[in-house]
């Protein structure tokens, strides 16, 4: 095991345990192990040039998700609500016509709450599922070997992120009853 290795289980097991938290820095991560992956995929670069291109990866991947999350999740959330309208409208045999427009609408802005909403969960998922690969991947499993080891960091990620989100709100709450009940 060499010192990327140790790397990659410190950077995996951040990313399992606390990805939510650590959004930007998970995004940065993700990306720069994803430039560091398609890199060695497709060129054969020597260390530092790789190193360079994983950062620029890395960075780039941050301020892409600055810039557009917020407004990413909502529109790929109203899209969806609205499509699955479309979708749903025409299997039971109902035509768009005049008024049609109406509940397309009403179905991508419930589209767009929800996926507004779920953000948290979306991100626990991915953050577990990364940074699960990149401890397995690390060990040196190939993935048909360490999907158990993959599954159990999996569900160890969702859970401690789910109850660490929880237990945020519940903070979030009972702090706001508080702040609310004094003058």
């Amino acid at each position: 095991m060499n010192n990327t290795d140790i790397l990659s289980i410190l950077v995996g097991s951040a990313l399992i345990l606390a990805g939510r938290k650590l959004f930007w820095l998970a995004v940065g991560l993700i990306g720069f192990f994803g430039g560091m992956y398609l890199t060695r995929l497709f060129l054969d670069p020597g260390t530092h040039m790789l190193l360079f291109i994983a950062i620029g990866v890395g960075v780039l991947s941050v301020f892409l998700a600055i810039a557009v999350q917020k407004i990413a999740v909502g529109m790929a959330g109203f899209i969806a609500g609205g499509y699955g309208m479309i979708l749903i409208l025409k299997h039971l045999g109902f035509h768009l016509g005049n008024g049609g427009w109406v509940l397309v609408l009403v179905a991508g802005i419930a589209g767009l709450i929800v996926a507004v909403r779920i953000i948290e969960w979306a991100l626990i998922v991915l953050s577990a599922l990364s940074g699960s690969y990149i401890v397995v991947t690390a060990l040196g499993y190939e993935p048909s070997k360490g999907i158990l080891i993959f599954l159990a960091l999996c569900i160890i990620g969702f859970v401690i992120q789910g109850r660490g989100m929880r237990k945020a709100k519940s903070e979030g709450r009972s702090s706001g009853k508080q702040q609310n009940a004094s003058p």
